[in-house]
């Protein structure tokens, strides 16, 4: 009898494949080599498209827009580590409040 499944294990089983179909259904086309951005990402979770009421001019900036839009002064840097991995970054150089350039408070 070793194999042989209980009719309520073959119902289980059996709804457990149609709930994994569904979800899987409902996600829609997926591309499994399709690259997101976080705008990508913002623009499709982003509230302010289904609700008028919420406005929010920061949602759509990005990183640099979002420190230089604050008042803060800002730099690029790009770093290539040892393994090769290439890191974008960003250095505030001032804040909104101080007057010297380089030092941020």
């Amino acid at each position: 009898m070793e194999g042989r499944m209980s009719p309520h294990a073959r119902v289980t089983a059996a709804a457990a494949f149609v709930l994994s179909v569904t979800l899987l259904l409902s996600l829609g086309p997926v591309s499994v080599h399709a690259q997101s951005t976080l705008g990508d990402i913002s623009r499709r979770y982003d509230d302010s498209v289904t609700d008028p009421r919420m406005h929010d001019p920061d949602v759509r900036r990005d990183a640099m827009e979002l420190i230089t839009s604050k008042g803060y002064g800002a730099e690029w840097h790009e770093v290539t580590t040892e393994d090769g991995y290439i890191l974008k970054m960003i250095r505030i150089t001032s804040s909104p409040n101080s007057q010297q350039e380089g030092k941020p408070e």
